[in-house]
């Protein structure tokens, strides 16, 4: 996982994979009811065939 603390360190390593990131938030009716953020990571394979893997959390 990228944060930043260690983007600089990532950056400086070379190239990475090619990945899309995406956030979904699940907000409650109530206000002290529980609010979810959902992050997804959907890496692409890099050999170009169209395919990507996808890691997900939920925090």
């Amino acid at each position: 996982m990228v944060t930043s603390r260690n983007w600089e360190r990532l950056r400086a390593a070379g190239p990475g994979e090619r990945s899309l990131v995406i956030h979904a938030w699940t907000l409650a009716d109530g206000w002290d009811d529980p609010h979810f953020l959902d992050i997804a990571v959907a890496r692409v394979d890099g050999a170009g065939a169209g395919r990507c893997r996808v890691t997900a959390r939920r925090g």
